[in-house]
This record gives C-alpha cells, structure tokens and sequence, in this order.
C-alpha cells in the first residue's frame, strides 16, 4: 500500500505533453418543438452557439482543470 501512495504522490509532479488531433466542437442550443416532413428529425431553432476544444484539446482541458498547465501539440502532415 506504501508504493501506491507514494506512485500517487510524485504523479502530480510529472510533466505531460498530450500530442493529437486539435479540433473545435460547436454545439447548437435551441428548441425543438416539431418533427420535419422530409425526415424523422427534429426542426430546432437555433437559440444560441458555443465551442469547446474538441480531440487532444479536450483532454488538454480536462487536465488542465485537474493539474493545472500542461503541455499540448499537434503536428500537421505535410500535403
């Protein structure tokens, strides 16, 4: 038991670099108050709109909101 709170206690000094795809979620909040003729889907009137890191960058805030700040990369391949 000695070496898993030791493991837990040097973990918060550990550096970490997340490395992945970068992407930014948008999310839509509305109502929806009908079903559209064309398709079983809903119609919703579009309220208001918010974005959020999406991927890497969503684990990057997640740790960060827990550690405080960390590294973050993303590499591009070339076209």
């Amino acid at each position: 038991m000695v070496a898993v709170d030791s493991f837990f206690s040097t973990l918060s000094r550990w550096r970490v670099l997340v490395i992945g795809d970068l992407m930014l979620d948008r999310y839509l909040w509305g109502r929806a108050t009908r079903l559209s003729p064309e398709a079983p889907v809903p119609v919703v009137e579009v309220l208001r709109e918010s974005y959020v890191a999406g991927g890497a960058g969503a684990v990057d805030r997640r740790d960060w909101r827990r550690h405080g700040g960390r590294g973050l990369a993303q590499v591009n391949p070339a076209v």
